[in-house]
C-alpha cells in the first residue's frame, strides 16, 4: 500500500473527525465567554466585598453596645451614656461635613483640568463649538458644596 508523504502544507486541509467537544472550542464562543467569565468575577468580588463590610459593622455595633453598657454600668450610667450618644452623634457630623468639604474641593480643583483638556481636545479636532464650558458644571458643584459646608450648614 502506498502511503502519500504527509508535509505541514497538505496536513492544513485534513479534516479531523468531530468530536463532542468541538462546540466548547469553537473560537467563536470566546465572544461570549469573556463577559460571562467576567461578570462572574465582577459579582462574586462585590459579594465578598459586601459581607466582609456587613461583618465589619456588625463588629463595630457590637462594640458599640459593649461600651454603653459599660457606661450605663456605672454610678452615673444615664447621663453618661446620654453625652457619649451625644458626642458621638457629634462627632459623625464632623466627618459628613469633613467629606463634603473634600468632594467640593476635589471637584473644584478637577474642573479647571477637566476644562483645559477639553479645549485642547476640541482644539486638535478643529471644532468650533465650546464644549469645554461643560467643564464649569463640577466647579459650580464643588463650589456649592464648599459653600454649604462653610456657610449655611446648621451649627453645632
Amino acid at each position: 500500500m502506498y502511503v502519500p508523504a504527509m508535509n505541514p502544507a497538505t496536513l492544513a486541509f485534513i479534516s479531523l473527525p468531530p468530536t463532542a467537544y468541538d462546540h466548547i472550542i469553537n473560537p467563536g464562543n470566546l465572544v461570549f465567554m469573556v463577559p460571562i467569565g467576567g461578570s462572574i468575577a465582577f459579582f462574586s468580588f462585590l459579594m465578598a466585598l459586601v459581607m466582609v463590610n456587613a461583618k465589619r459593622n456588625e463588629k463595630k455595633d457590637d462594640y458599640k453596645n459593649e461600651t454603653i453598657q459599660r457606661i450605663a454600668a456605672s454610678p452615673d450610667g444615664g447621663v453618661s451614656v446620654l453625652q457619649y450618644l451625644r458626642e458621638e452623634k457629634l462627632e459623625a457630623a464632623k466627618k459628613r461635613w469633613e467629606r463634603i468639604r473634600l468632594g467640593g474641593l476635589i471637584l473644584t480643583v478637577a474642573s479647571p483640568g477637566l476644562m483645559v483638556f477639553m479645549f485642547f481636545f476640541n482644539r486638535a479636532e478643529h471644532d468650533p463649538d465650546h464644549d469645554y464650558l461643560f467643564g464649569l458644571i463640577p466647579l459650580l458643584i464643588g463650589a456649592a458644596m464648599l459653600a454649604y459646608t462653610y456657610w449655611l450648614a446648621p451649627k453645632e
